[in-house]
């Protein structure tokens, strides 16, 4: 049970996301059509919205709450983040696999050798409900959690000349 406990724990923890700084004109391409969080700053909130359009300056989106447009300045935004469950899933499946594996080549180890073919068969098969429990619990949680691609705007520095 506590093996068990172990697992479904690394599970969890392991969820996968990847930071991308980029410009304004190549967030506009990615996030085409794309359902999107937009975390703030300035209000510490977080916006679900599709359809956002990025300027140099300034951020806009429909929200579909209120019915209007709102706009937000760049600099007000700590993050733009999307989730993909298909790229969560196949991850999780790895995840999943590689301490399903590990659980399943401990406990089986620790099995007592005996000469009996049957006692290589149940060790072999231990390690085998292990990998594919592992491979099932990681696609599912994966798929559920989905795979975090998260964008922020580069800063820019300006440095004035006197």
């Amino acid at each position: 049970m506590k093996l068990l406990s172990l697992f479904l724990s690394f599970s969890i923890l392991l969820s996968c996301s990847s930071i991308h700084f980029v410009e304004e004109n190549e967030l506009n391409t990615i996030l085409i059509d794309k359902d999107v969080k937009i975390k703030t700053k300035k209000y510490f909130e977080t916006i679900q919205t599709k359809n956002i359009r990025i300027n140099s300056d300034s951020t806009s989106w429909y929200n579909s709450r209120l019915q209007n447009q709102e706009t937000y300045v760049n600099s007000d935004i700590e993050e733009i983040s999307t989730s993909n469950h298909i790229k969560g899933a196949l991850q999780g499946m790895g995840f999943g696999a590689a301490i399903g594996m590990i659980i399943g080549g401990i406990v089986a180890s620790t099995q007592k050798d005996s000469d009996s073919p049957l006692d290589e068969i149940s060790k072999t098969s231990i390690f085998m409900i292990w990998s594919a429990s592992g491979t099932l619990v990681g696609a599912l949680i994966g798929g559920v959690k989905g795979s975090s691609d998260i964008y922020k705007f580069e800063t820019r520095q300006v440095i004035e000349s006197k």
